[in-house]
């Protein structure tokens, strides 16, 4: 499966060519309601989160990613991926949550990448986000 992790702007701007799932993470103190993704008839789906870039120690906003929106994210996912061949992953800059989010559903699901090399990629990747979303997966194939 292809693996795209996007800022706002490359997002928004961005056309699939194929069967594409999208998540959008948004910061929940500003939503970004000026930047959509262009219609296309190949988003499946198209799922958005809020919360904001925090980890244990830092806090960037006032909504931390939980257990339940990290379950949110895998179940939600898992429902579709057998019917895309892409994986669009955004947050507001690229940086963090999205590349946290998506190395995270590639590793739960196999999905093709070298997760290693996505670490190195990006390396300010948030390893709060990406610990919540990949023990939801683990739960997730506990539960299957």
């Amino acid at each position: 499966m292809d693996l795209h992790i996007m800022d706002l702007l490359r997002a928004s701007e961005y056309e699939p060519v194929k069967p594409t799932y999208a998540i959008r993470i948004h910061c929940s103190t500003s939503p970004d309601p000026e930047f959509v993704l262009k219609k296309s008839q190949f988003y499946r789906k198209i799922s958005e989160y809020s919360f904001d870039d925090n980890e244990p120690l830092f806090q960037a906003g006032p909504v931390t990613i939980t257990e339940d929106i990290a379950d949110s994210i895998v179940r939600d996912f898992a429902k579709h991926k057998d019917n895309v061949e892409a994986l669009l992953v955004h947050c507001t800059r690229g940086r963090n949550r999205s590349p946290a989010v998506a190395i995270a559903l590639n590793e739960v699901f196999s999905l093709g990448d070298n997760s290693n090399e996505l670490k190195k990629e990006f390396h300010a990747y948030n390893k709060h986000v990406y610990k919540l979303v990949f023990e939801a997966g683990q739960r997730y194939h506990f539960m299957v």
